[in-house]
């Protein structure tokens, strides 16, 4: 049985083939920016299990653009023109988790969006646990991630409520 197919099926199919090739493409590109989220949430905690693991700070340092913004909870923002600003604030605010009592930081909630190839938005909850494993609070945080020659960086990240967090995997259609 021969098949036919007119120039405008034959369109559709390529845009359908296209289509689907631009959707394995954002998966895979997603992957990467979980896996990147995944190894920056471990080189924090490997910090916070143990300040003097200087390569876990450095590591997490990398994750940074330069320049980068942090934004507080209180609205309060910092501007990364420097390694050294991160691992100042990187140190203060692990050695302000320690304080409390905090040993390990899970987080859930991830919500991704892919803008671009190269430009990725991200919310989760975080909870803030103590050595027995109980949470001792949660947080929301939301990050902007670009993608550089040598990787996926922190843009910006900005701490909030966690009930705030951004719904970035739904679908909206008009």
């Amino acid at each position: 049985m021969m098949m036919f197919v007119s120039a405008s099926s034959s369109h559709e199919v390529e845009k359908t083939v296209k289509n689907a090739q631009k959707n394995d493409t954002n998966l895979t590109i997603k992957q990467e920016v979980i896996q990147y989220f995944d190894d920056y949430m471990q080189h924090y905690n490997d910090y916070l299990s143990d300040t003097n693991n200087t390569s876990a700070l450095k590591a997490m340092v990398n994750n940074y653009h330069l320049p980068a913004i942090n934004i507080s909870q209180l609205g309060d923002f910092l501007l990364f023109e420097s390694k050294q600003q991160i691992v100042t604030d990187t140190k203060s605010f692990i050695f302000a988790l320690k304080s409390q009592g905090a040993t390990h930081i899970n987080y859930d909630k991830v919500q991704i969006k892919m803008l671009t190839e190269s430009t990725a938005l991200l919310s989760n909850t975080a909870s803030i646990n103590n050595k027995d494993g109980t949470s001792m609070f949660k947080v929301g945080a939301t990050y902007v991630f670009n993608k550089t020659p040598e990787g996926w960086k922190i843009l910006l990240r900005t701490i909030h409520p966690p009930e705030t967090i951004l719904n970035l995997n739904s679908e909206k259609t008009s």
